[in-house]
């Protein structure tokens, strides 16, 4: 009894952190075999990618906000496969932020040494055209920009599945 007590005291003021505060219980989103829906955004790098860009190209896509854990864990990850194929021109790896600012985003970015390009967004506006929960999530769209894989907040790939994944379109 007394140990329950304690428990539930522990567990009372404990800090509740998630990344998922969306309402949907359920991503309703682009999934595997869909096209990559239109978008465009402005790269830190001052470059503009967009769909068309992405054409005959493999692209990993990560939506992110700094303040996730489960994107904290992430980043590093993309980070580590963004480096690997860092010399090959047709594999495009970025970031595109959920209602994050830039000046947050570079902080983060330098903090961590992280250098995958990515693209400040105020809103949920690019990210609705993919998800409507969770993040981070991750897709990775063949050189049709057909979506050969979609990881979402629960199930986030690791260097060596990404990898692989990344492998077989080659």
């Amino acid at each position: 009894m007394r140990l329950t007590k304690i428990f539930s005291v522990a567990v009372s003021i404990l800090p509740l952190v998630s990344c998922v505060t969306d309402s949907d219980p359920v991503n309703s989103g682009v999934a595997v075999g869909d096209s990559l829906p239109h978008f465009a955004v402005t790269l830190n790098n001052g470059h503009t990618l967009a769909t068309d860009s992405l054409k005959g190209k493999i692209s990993v896509i990560t939506f992110f906000n700094t303040s996730c854990q489960d994107c904290r864990k992430e980043l590093p990850e993309i980070d580590k496969l963004r480096e690997a194929y860092s010399a090959n021109p047709d594999i495009v790896t970025f970031a595109i932020a959920r209602n994050e600012s830039a000046e947050s985003i570079a902080a983060y970015w330098s903090a961590n040494n992280l250098h995958i390009p990515w693209s400040a967004q105020p809103d949920n506006a690019v990210y609705s055209l993919f998800a409507t929960v969770g993040i981070p999530r991750i897709y990775i769209s063949g050189r049709q920009g057909i979506i050969v894989a979609a990881y979402g907040d629960t199930d986030s790939p690791s260097f060596a599945s990404l990898s692989l994944k990344i492998e077989s379109l080659l």
